[in-house]
């Protein structure tokens, strides 16, 4: 991961692939429902409606994988790529429900109950409880299909995203031990000499800017690095640390002692001396 990267916000892009895949879903799940009632709802026909219901659970099941690998390739994460596919169910499963209560209660119901009146199978059965056991299997079945609709749309998204997270590696992938970020030094690489350009992607520190870990400061007579300022007489280089009673980098060695008494010198006489005898 490179430095300063700041991961994404696995919530919000869960939150977004789930609501635009799941109400995709939910219109194509609404026009195989109508198709399946009120066009192949004949006896001589219900095998197509069964072959239509088999392609929309391909197509669901491919939706959600896909919204599983979307998710984890901008997220990172196989868990935001699961509630993706849970976000996608729930936008998809809890429309579809509802309208098909509601095309159950008003259609459905009432043509599997005049069906049913007919046979001689049910003439046992008065027509007002047969009512309330279609009526409960329906509720029954469209509650089992919702709940099942998100146990399947999470573990697809769960598979897409492990796909998803691999893609994510690619595009951001972490250091390993001992590499650098981009722009620095390998460990222990030297910093490159005053005059000599820097490595690919590194840049000169800035004009005032100390060096960088491990990088020389300048010799005394010795130029700055590029984009460093020169000194001014009788100042150390810039962020150059230098201690009480030591001198700064670059200058003389010159530590004030103490002062020294003065030695008397003898009175010299304008005469010369007389020789020695």
């Amino acid at each position: 991961m490179q430095q300063g990267y700041t991961p994404p916000d696995g919530g919000k892009i869960s939150f977004r692939y789930g609501l635009i895949f799941g109400l995709g879903l939910f219109v194509l799940g609404a026009i195989v429902l109508c198709i399946n009632t009120f066009l192949l709802n004949t006896p001589g026909i219900a095998s197509f409606g069964l072959l239509v219901t088999g392609l929309d659970w391909l197509i669901v099941l491919g939706i959600f994988f896909l919204v599983g690998v979307l998710v984890a390739r901008k997220a990172g994460k196989v868990g935001s790529a699961t509630i993706g596919g849970v976000w996608a169910a729930i936008f998809d499963g809890v429309p579809y429900a509802i309208l098909a209560i509601i095309i159950f209660y008003s259609y459905t119901l009432n043509q599997n109950l005049e069906h049913l009146t007919t046979s001689s199978s049910s003439r046992t059965i008065g027509p007002e409880a047969m009512r309330s056991i279609l009526a409960a299997s329906g509720l029954f079945g469209i509650v089992f299909g919702l709940l099942f609709t998100i146990g399947i749309g999470a573990g697809m998204a769960a598979l897409g995203g492990l796909l998803g997270r691999s893609l994510f590696n690619k595009a951001h992938p972490n250091p390993m031990a001992g590499m650098p970020y981009p722009g620095q030094p390998f460990v222990g690489q030297p910093y490159p000499q005053p005059g000599q350009p820097p490595y690919p992607g590194q840049q000169y520190p800035q004009p005032g800017q100390p060096p960088y870990p491990g990088q020389p400061y300048p010799q005394p007579g010795q130029p700055p690095y590029p984009g460093q300022p020169y000194p001014q007489p009788g100042q150390p280089y810039g962020s150059q640390p230098s201690y009480p009673g030591y001198p700064a980098p670059g200058q003389p060695n010159e530590t004030p002692g103490a002062p020294q008494p003065e030695r008397e010198r003898p009175p010299v006489s304008d005469y010369p001396h007389p020789p020695a005898e």
